[in-house]
């Protein structure tokens, strides 16, 4: 009996639930790049920068219309203790997310003359309609796959994402091989979203009882509003400030020079395993902080953030050896030219290792959140443009890396006043000096292995694995046993 109980419990926990997200996350991850792969080689510059300005405008304003949704969700969710109030905040919740995304949705259908113009890119007319109705589904899906983390589903999720992961790589597959034509992928993204939304729902229903409409409370409007609009503001400037750069480049070049930035910032997934953590740790730390338990709580954030740190590092700093040879590999030759876009996009992806709002959010102090992103936000516009006047196109993607930075100092040093305790406090310091003076050496002769021997390999996927290979050969055993560590003190959560 005993060790039946033990078996069981082996294969629960915090980090075994993220291990089973990251490992689906990765092969969706791995599928995601697939389809990138597909558009950058067989469209050309312009309908992959056509491509690309759609799909800008749905992030951005996915970001604008989720109004901190997401987190007031999981927020009050799982604050509140019985089945009844929990349904009321849910429908409430997603009734709000149905009317501002539809009122979203609907703006850029009166308003896609004038976005057209701004891109100057009269292609975006075959498919901004379609684009417009993206965020509202995107956002659902969010906001429902937080729902299920809540009750325990994450590996419903890691599954689902994969399937559907699957399903768009056929969509994209027969849209560029078959039709070659872009207006059949926007169409196909939107049929499969609703899909997806309308199964959720009824999975939801059979596991924890309907949602009606009745529910709907409009006394509850005022305190999730309270609470998600500091955050919406937080959110969507932060989107921003990630975007920014693109805008600015949009308007002061071309669609095809858009094509090579967005390719070369695209954001690559680098943070999988540290990111899976989050989705498990986010009600985990929420349900610490709100019982007063704020030691263990930062227990818990100081091991996410240096788990977190030597994982995305590792996988990251491999990748400066050799960032043309990526530059083709992951999309096309044509890309080649944007390779240093690419290396400043590296540095901004190895400060992304964690969720550095966690405790803000959780705390409630989103009014912090929200002051921080936009004084981010306006630095990072104002040098963006003036960045790109003085030394061309890289400028805004080293103002993003400054900006990026200065944002998660702010953010850890709040943070931490919010436990009574330093940033310093987060960090195992002596470690990490280690830890970084390590990869520098695996850089260094990795470095001098590629110039003397690893460039004469003509095939570049070769040339890319075995100077990878040597990279993680030297890096990996001298710091499995600290991950492995972090790892097993994050499982016990």
């Amino acid at each position: 009996m005993i060790s039946k109980l033990s078996r069981t419990k082996t294969k629960e926990g915090a980090a075994v639930d993220s291990v089973f997200l990251t490992i689906t996350r990765v092969i969706t991850a791995v599928l995601g790049l697939v389809v990138t792969k597909l558009l950058s080689t067989f469209f050309s510059l312009t309908d992959y920068g056509t491509y690309s300005q759609a799909m800008l405008i749905v992030t951005s304003i996915a970001s604008v219309s989720i109004l901190g949704l997401t987190n007031g969700l999981n927020y009050f969710y799982n604050s509140s203790t019985d089945i009844e109030t929990k349904h009321k905040y849910l429908v409430t919740i997603f009734g709000l997310q149905f009317l501002i995304g539809s009122i979203c949705g609907i703006a850029i259908t009166v308003l896609a003359v004038p976005i057209i113009n701004y891109f100057k890119n009269g292609n975006l007319i075959q498919i901004i309609f379609f684009a417009a109705w993206m965020p509202l589904f995107e956002n659902l899906l969010n906001m429902l796959q937080v729902l299920f983390i809540s009750i325990k589903k994450a590996r419903m999720i890691a599954l689902r994402n994969l399937i559907i992961s699957l399903l768009r790589l056929a969509i994209m597959f027969v849209a560029v091989i078959i039709t070659n034509n872009i207006v059949i992928i926007f169409i196909s993204l939107v049929i499969l979203e609703i899909l997806q939304v309308v199964y959720f729902f009824i999975t939801y229903r059979k596991l924890k009882g309907a949602l009606s409409i009745k529910l709907f409370d409009l006394k509850l409007i005022k305190p999730i509003l309270s609470f998600c609009i500091p955050m919406a503001i937080y959110v969507f400037t932060h989107a921003l400030c990630r975007d920014i750069d693109k805008y600015v480049v949009s308007y002061f070049s071309n669609t095809e020079t858009l094509a090579i930035y967005s390719n070369a910032s695209k954001q690559l997934p680098f943070d999988l395993l540290s990111s899976s953590f989050v989705i498990v740790l986010v009600p985990i730390i929420t349900r610490q902080i709100a019982s007063k338990r704020d030691d263990l709580a930062k227990q818990s954030f100081s091991r996410y953030l240096n788990f977190g740190i030597m994982v995305s590092w590792i996988i990251i700093s491999g990748l400066f050896l050799m960032p043309k040879e990526m530059m083709e590999f992951l999309y096309d030759d044509k890309y080649i030219s944007g390779y240093q876009i690419f290396m400043v996009y590296l540095g901004i992806g190895m400060l992304q290792f964690a969720n550095i709002t966690l405790i803000l959010s959780a705390k409630g102090k989103t009014k912090t959140i929200m002051y921080c992103s936009i004084i981010a936000l306006i630095v990072n516009l104002i040098f963006d443009i003036l960045s790109y006047y003085v030394i061309g196109i890289i400028g805004p993607a080293i103002v993003n890396l400054l900006v990026t930075l200065g944002l998660i100092i702010a953010l850890l040093h709040f943070a931490a006043k919010e436990l009574s305790c330093k940033i310093r406090d987060f960090f195992d310091f002596n470690e990490i000096a280690t830890f970084i003076f390590v990869i520098f050496c695996a850089l260094i002769i990795v470095s001098t292995l590629k110039e003397l021997f690893i460039n004469k390999i003509n095939n570049t996927v070769v040339r890319i694995f075995v100077t990878y290979l040597f990279y993680i050969i030297i890096v990996l055993p001298l710091n499995i046993k600290k991950i492995i560590r972090h790892l097993k003190g994050l499982n016990k959560l």
